[in-house]
């Protein structure tokens, strides 16, 4: 959403945004909630997954070149 001519505009300037730069361990993760369990999405790339020394057995290749396993925690 634009803000024009709102006092709320002055605090928003496009040239502060700053990107996320994840640690590394968080590099191929989302994390979000699904009825009220934790989960998380672990994604690679082909190069990425063909580097992994432990593979997961239920991680599921996608015709875009990536690999992708779905992690469910917990409700919290």
């Amino acid at each position: 959403m634009l803000f024009t001519s709102d006092a709320r505009a002055d605090k928003f300037h496009l040239s502060r945004l700053l990107s996320y730069d994840p640690p590394p361990s968080e590099r191929n993760a989302a994390h979000w909630r699904i009825n009220g369990y934790g989960a998380t999405i672990f994604i690679w790339t082909a190069a990425e997954w063909e580097l992994l020394e432990e593979r997961p057995s239920d991680a599921q290749y996608y015709p875009c070149g990536i690999w992708c396993a779905l992690r469910l925690d917990g409700p919290t």
